[in-house]
């Protein structure tokens, strides 16, 4: 079992630690969206799943109704908009177009794992 904290060399180590998981727990909390650190593994759980279907994601809400999470209500609509005008004051229109497709594939990516909630385990 591998656990990464914070300050380890994070990227390098998440997608190795990604492809050799067998599972993955998402805890889903008030702040979880606000975090950068946080959405980049988001989007890395989906594509280890999609590499093996043996790949268990397991989302765990805390403090959180799962139902915010999935429509980006609440914490998560104001972690999205803020985002949104981050997006908005690109003036390079070819980033700022890659910005957006990013933005949409988090929220995309989000829905995802939220909607599996209902996998028995």
């Amino acid at each position: 079992m591998m656990v990464l904290f914070r300050g380890e060399i994070f990227k390098l180590e998440s997608d190795k630690v990604m492809k050799e998981a067998r599972s993955s727990i998402t805890v889903f909390s008030k702040d979880y969206a606000s975090s950068g650190w946080c959405l980049y593994v988001l989007v890395t759980i989906p594509q280890a799943k999609k590499k093996t279907s043996e790949h268990l994601i397991l989302p765990a809400f805390y403090q959180v109704d799962p139902s915010q999470v999935r429509n980006q209500e609440g914490s998560f609509a104001e972690a999205f908009d803020r985002q949104q005008e981050e997006v908005e004051k690109e003036t390079d229109e070819g980033k700022k177009e890659g910005l957006k497709e990013r933005l949409q594939g988090l929220r995309a990516t989000l829905r995802e794992v939220v909607d599996l909630a209902g996998m028995l385990v």
